[in-house]
């Protein structure tokens, strides 16, 4: 079975040599779909698939769209973050494949975030999401919030409490716990460090104060905490759009791309987003 991908002048052709069910090959495609929304930063659609059986016989199938795309203006190709060309292209391709299967969560999340005009402030929390989960698969182990010997003396205190009810020691269990629980801080920061310096600096973006910034909106909005950020839709936005070029970045990273074209994607990145938030630390 091979079914073509055509948009415009251009296509892109899946072929399986065995003969499949077309459900599983829809998976490969939703696979190269995600991947494209991700390369494009558009929302890229199934809207027809003209699929050819084994016994040579066309078969159009209409009406398969998992998202349909909202109407949104298109960009000149210079602006796109990753491009299939290059001899580097089929172990990316690869390499997608399989964080598709590891960070499924992840990799919905980033086209989710382009198929829908969200609410900017659940944009940020998806998008969180999907900066702690790819920190995860990353196996990225967060410092604990205290050293063994800053810990020590408050654990010995909490042994030699005596009398204590049940509800009294299931406090001092979670206290225990507590000393020894990683940060979400700490996770971002080791994320961030994925990234060559230059790379950062070339996307526009200073993880310095995006960290702080970024931080602070999270766990404000997560708790549904009283802050000003409620009210700040250019900082929210800067946010947001910060955190959609930390995965992009980071993602191309594990897969694999070469650096020159990490850098030219990081610079379009930081020319596409930079300009609009001029008044705000986030981005140079």
């Amino acid at each position: 079975m091979e079914v073509t991908l055509r948009g415009g002048e251009n296509s892109i052709t899946l072929v399986a040599p065995e003969p499949v069910p077309l459900e599983d090959f829809e998976t490969q495609l939703a696979v190269f779909q995600t991947m494209l929304t991700f390369a494009a930063d558009l929302p890229c659609g199934q809207l027809t698939l003209i699929a050819t059986e084994a016994s040579g016989q066309t078969v159009n199938v209409f009406g398969r769209d998992k998202y349909a795309p909202f109407e949104r203006s298109t960009r000149a190709p210079v602006e796109y973050s990753l491009r299939f060309a290059g001899d580097w292209i089929q172990h990316t391709i690869e390499r997608w494949w399989a964080a598709y299967s590891e960070w499924k969560p992840v990799l919905y999340i980033l086209a989710g975030l382009r198929y829908q005009p969200g609410y900017v402030d659940a944009d940020v929390i998806l998008s969180s999401a999907a900066i702690e989960s790819v920190a995860t698969a990353l196996q990225l182990h967060e410092a604990p919030r205290l050293s063994s010997d800053e810990s020590r003396p408050i654990l010995e205190a909490l042994e030699s409490l005596t009398g204590l009810d049940h509800a009294q020691k299931e406090a001092v269990a979670q206290l225990k716990g507590d000393l020894g629980r990683t940060t979400f801080r700490s996770k971002v920061e080791q994320l961030i460090r994925q990234v060559d310096d230059d790379v950062w600096q070339r996307a526009r973006v200073s993880v310095k104060e995006w960290t702080k910034q970024f931080l602070k909106a999270r766990n404000a909005i997560a708790h549904a905490a009283s802050s000003g950020i409620w009210e700040d839709g250019v900082l929210l936005r800067g946010i947001r759009d910060a955190n959609w070029i930390v995965l992009t970045l980071v993602i191309l990273t594990h897969v694999g791309i070469p650096d020159a074209a990490i850098d030219r994607a990081a610079e379009r990145l930081g020319t596409r987003y930079g300009p609009r938030y001029r008044d705000i630390e986030i981005f140079t």
